[in-house]
């Protein structure tokens, strides 16, 4: 049985270890050693970028604000892929090279599968996060404080891990799982039919979640600006200063969401078509190292994109004194 759908990504073990026997059989070891060694330096380089931004907002209490904790927390979750794409990718690429047959255990397949929905979904709920923080902070400025305090930013982050943990960790129960000795390690093959498609659906509901918040914010952000603007400026010039300097980060977040919908979405394309031969198999494996890579582009786009957090990383890195604005 295989019912695999694009949301079925990263890291599952029968993609991998087929895959790394078309390598073998049509480019030889070279070709799998090459995608090794670039699928590794791509994890470091997602935990390196990620623990800067946490680095960064450790050491600058001017980054310390709301609209940070969403940042710091879509970082933990990105960070957490590079740990998890580093150690799948190395056990399973060398499992395959040093043994004719291996057929991974069933406490890992099922651990892969919590893994991969548990961050995906993390990683999902964590962009509604950073997108509700902006709908809030461009649609309706003067409520923001209000609406968005660090007490309800820490409830709704905590209820975000835990709503996610709750209906993953269930995979590990036998019923919702439904591996077989010597199958393949597929989300579809490995649980339940009916759980896969609520696991589905919860993949699925927070892209329209996000398109829908991200589609209000640019419409009032260059439509209704100039108006919002000028009235805030009649009650008070601060808060429509303030409120310009809240379009430099939504700018940043709306870039992170479509790099995430182009980075992710060509590997939703590509990876149902599953065809055996050798320039699939060499499309396929770029497609993955591409959407792999989405994991640590998310800081760099913070830092090109907002003045505040690109100083403040020059800051931490001590290439920049302290005494600079952070606005």
């Amino acid at each position: 049985m295989n019912n695999r759908t694009g949301f079925d990504i990263q890291l599952n073990n029968t993609d991998i270890g087929n895959n790394i026997t078309n390598s073998l059989n049509y480019g030889g070891r070279q070709l799998v050693w090459v995608f090794l060694s670039i699928n590794i330096l791509v994890s470091l380089f997602i935990i390196v970028s990620n623990g800067l931004v946490l680095w960064t907002v450790y050491k600058i209490e001017a980054l310390r604000t709301v609209t940070s904790m969403f940042i710091v927390n879509l970082s933990v979750v990105d960070l957490l892929v590079g740990v998890f794409i580093l150690f799948i990718i190395v056990t399973d690429t060398i499992m395959p090279l040093a043994y004719d047959t291996y057929t991974p255990k069933k406490f890992l397949c099922i651990g892969r599968a919590f893994f991969l929905g548990f961050l995906f979904m993390a990683s999902l709920f964590g962009l509604i996060g950073v997108a509700v923080d902006r709908y809030v902070a461009i649609v309706h400025p003067l409520r923001y404080v209000s609406i968005m305090n660090v007490t309800k930013a820490k409830i709704m982050l905590v209820c975000k891990w835990a709503y996610i943990l709750s209906i993953t960790a269930v995979m590990f129960i036998d019923g919702v799982n439904v591996y077989q000795p010597g199958q393949g390690c597929a989300m579809g093959d490995t649980l339940n039919s009916s759980y896969f498609i609520f696991i589905k659906l919860n993949l699925l509901i927070p892209v329209f979640i996000i398109f829908v918040l991200n589609g209000k914010i640019l419409y009032v952000a260059f439509k209704q600006r100039t108006k919002i603007i000028n009235e805030l400026a009649s009650i008070d010039n601060a808060s429509a200063v303030a409120y310009k300097n809240e379009h430099s980060i939504m700018k940043a977040t709306t870039i992170v969401n479509v790099i995430f919908i182009i980075m992710y979405g060509q590997y939703m394309v590509i990876d149902p078509l599953k065809l055996d031969t050798e320039w699939f198999t060499t499309i396929w494996q770029i497609s993955a190292i591409i959407m792999r890579l989405n994991s640590g582009v998310n800081p760099w786009i913070f830092v090109m994109f907002h003045k505040k957090y690109k100083k403040a990383f020059l800051v931490a890195l001590k290439l920049k004194t302290i005494g600079a604005s952070m606005d």
